[in-house]
């Protein structure tokens, strides 16, 4: 798969840790491309279920005319979490684009997976408390995206970024996490534009007072049945709302504030905190060493919202 048009950047993941409001900064700059269907998840080959409210590329036809309006920007790219989890989505990404870059931001896997549960919550798609959610996707034998929750698996990061690794130059991947983002937004995307050798300067007019993919709940019923309907998920319904609304930015807004308030999010009980703490310990300390950077704080589980 070789075109002019391919992406020379990736937004991998981690699901739930910013990717959305990463998508949205990078496509304020006048030196970057991003694709209205934020998440294709070509090189994943994921296969999303009706109603699920993400529609991937089924082809590379398709997945080139995603790209087609790019008017010479030096910089193009794609968030799909779906990459950062899947085995083969590296070594696709290195064939068809061997000098892409990669990015990944990450965020407390434990806080991870309660923000992952709670998104199922809102959109109906979970009835289980958290505990029970957890241990019935640990009990899981056959994990596939959008089948099975994965709230677990998705925040086994060391695993998944040795992956790239072995594939990519130690040069072409640059890694944040999401109390970066919350900590010094400007800041991260300095570095993110340096790392992309676009300007940085751009960053402090940025809109990155803005957060995407808050807590929140459906302000009533009819908010919550029309949020929840495999029709407004579909892919013809998002198709017709992007035609409409052309702005990423804008629409997100709209959609949020017509059909979503603000709420304080349940807070995680304790035996389900515990148990995903022993499960990601090993990992935490790995990823630790791979990034050469104290993730100590990570480790204590005295107050993991």
């Amino acid at each position: 798969m070789t075109s002019t048009l391919l992406p020379n950047f990736f937004i991998v993941g981690a699901a739930k840790s910013g990717t959305t409001s990463l998508y949205h900064y990078l496509d304020q700059h006048p030196d970057v491309y991003m694709p209205a269907t934020k998440e294709p998840h070509w090189f994943s080959r994921v296969q999303i279920h009706p109603g699920q409210g993400s529609h991937p590329v089924t082809s590379e036809e398709e997945y080139l005319k995603l790209f087609e309006k790019r008017n010479g920007e030096p910089a193009a790219g794609e968030a799909s979490t779906s990459y950062l989890w899947d085995k083969e989505a590296p070594y696709r990404i290195k064939e068809a684009v061997p000098q892409a870059r990669i990015i990944a931001i990450l965020r407390h896997p434990v806080e991870r997976a309660y923000s992952h549960y709670m998104m199922d919550v809102r959109a109906d798609k979970q009835d289980l408390s958290f505990m029970e959610a957890l241990e019935r996707d640990y009990r899981a034998e056959s994990k596939v995206w959008s089948v099975t929750d994965l709230y677990i698996d998705l925040g086994y990061y060391a695993e998944q970024l040795q992956r790239y690794l072995k594939v990519f130059d130690a040069a072409q991947i640059k890694v944040y996490l999401y109390e970066d983002l919350r900590r010094d937004p400007v800041g991260l995307m300095e570095s993110l534009m340096e790392f992309l050798e676009i300007d940085p300067r751009y960053a402090s007019s940025i809109q990155t007072d803005v957060q995407y993919n808050i807590y929140s709940v459906p302000k009533n019923r009819l908010a919550k049945s029309i949020f929840g309907s495999q029709v407004f998920r579909s892919r013809r319904a998002s198709a017709l709302r992007a035609k409409m609304i052309p702005n990423h930015q804008l629409r997100a807004r709209i959609r949020q504030s017509l059909l979503f308030k603000e709420d304080s999010k349940p807070k995680m009980d304790e035996e389900a905190r515990r148990f995903l703490m022993e499960l990601y310990r090993p990992d935490i300390l790995n990823l630790q060493d791979l990034l050469g950077r104290d993730l100590s704080h990570w480790l204590q589980t005295a107050e993991v919202r």
